[in-house]
């Protein structure tokens, strides 16, 4: 049919082991990244304010872009 959809997963949506990527994410520093690829679904976790869990079966993960973001720590935007 052609259809697309991509958006935001809540963290009870997904299998326990995958949540353990939330874990190791939290430790990382602000626009770390890790994705999972099962068939033509990709779940992708992004470090933000906050970890962000994304699933998409309409678009991949790469390349990925740089973003501007506010840092409260830096007092600057800066390039994640």
């Amino acid at each position: 049919m052609g259809h697309q959809a991509t958006g935001t997963v809540r963290k009870g949506r997904i299998d326990k082991p995958l949540l353990e990527m939330v874990v190791v994410l939290k430790k990382k520093e602000r626009g770390s990244f890790d994705y999972r690829i099962d068939g033509n679904i990709v779940c992708m976790w992004g470090m933000d304010n906050s970890v962000v869990t994304v699933a998409s079966f309409g678009a991949g993960v790469n390349p990925p872009s740089h973003v501007n973001r506010y840092s409260q720590a830096q007092k600057k935007k800066i390039e994640v």
